[in-house]
This record gives structure tokens, C-alpha cells and sequence, in this order.
């Protein structure tokens, strides 16, 4: 059983159409349906967004968690079952990306912000491609004194 046919399982058990979790996460039904039709695994954003909604985790319906992948990246918070609940979120905001944004002195703050907005506004290739280059960056250009700072963060819990 592939991960589509989980999402399917999951909407009976919840008893919730596409056409209902369509609206809920805004993504199209078309693209719910073509998931589940295909047995694949569900985009980790758009993952995301179906585990707030059906409160499930998000490793139920998508393999490519990128939490999981990068060890130079905080993780989640597993141990409340990730991002599926407001005060998970809420959590993860004040653990996690708290502490990362403490590492920046208040000057950065702006580039941040900017930064935030811009990635919020693009479609999801673009965010794809976006993460893309900084990955690509990250390989030449990664400071050896910050990365070492980061995994402080890695050990809060």
C-alpha cells in the first residue's frame, strides 16, 4: 500500500471527501485525486497542510521530509508527533525557530522578513526552486562557525 491509498484510508476513516480536504488545505481537488489515483507520495508542503487538517502524521502520506534528510536542520518536534496541531506549531515557532533567529544579530532581521514574504509568495516550483538554489549555495558557501551554532539548536528539546 503506497501512500495515496493511505490518504484515501485515512479520508474513510474520517469520513471526509477530497472535494471537503480540497477546500480545507486549498489544494485543487484534481491534485488530491491524481495522488490517490497514483499510490504517490504527497509533496511535503502540501503533506503538511493534510496532516493539520486530518491530524495525522505527516510521514503517514509523504516520504520526502526534509527535516529528516538534512542534518544540518533542526527537527521536529517528533515527540508531539510533528506539525499536526496549533500547539505543535505554536511550539515549534517558540523552540525552534526562536532560537535559530536568535543567532542573527537585529540587523539581519529585515533581510529575513524580506526574505519570509518573498518565499511565502512564490508558487510552489518556485519555493522548490528557490530551496533548490540555497541547497546548491550551502555546498560552497556554508560558514563552518554558524554551522556549528545550529546544532545547538539541534539538541533543545
Amino acid at each position: 500500500m503506497g501512500y495515496g491509498l493511505n490518504l484515501k484510508n485515512i479520508l474513510v476513516e474520517k469520513n471526509m471527501t477530497v472535494k471537503d480536504l480540497a477546500n480545507l488545505t486549498n489544494i485543487s481537488p484534481s491534485t488530491l485525486y491524481s495522488i490517490i489515483q497514483r499510490d504517490s507520495a504527497v509533496r511535503y508542503d502540501y503533506a503538511l497542510r493534510i496532516a493539520n487538517i486530518l491530524d495525522i502524521d505527516v510521514d503517514l502520506i509523504c516520504k520526502d521530509n526534509p527535516y529528516r534528510e538534512d542534518p544540518d536542520l533542526p527537527p521536529l518536534l517528533t515527540e508531539a508527533g510533528g506539525l499536526l496541531t496549533k500547539l505543535n506549531k505554536k511550539s515549534f515557532k517558540k523552540n525552534i525557530l526562536d532560537e535559530l533567529l536568535n543567532l542573527y544579530e537585529y540587523k539581519d532581521f529585515p533581510s529575513m522578513y524580506r526574505m519570509l514574504v518573498l518565499f511565502f509568495q512564490l508558487n510552489d516550483i518556485g519555493r522548490e526552486q528557490a530551496i533548490d538554489l540555497l541547497e546548491a549555495l550551502k555546498l560552497r558557501q556554508t560558514d563552518s562557525e554558524r554551522k556549528e551554532l545550529l546544532k545547538n539548536i539541534k539538541e533543545l528539546k
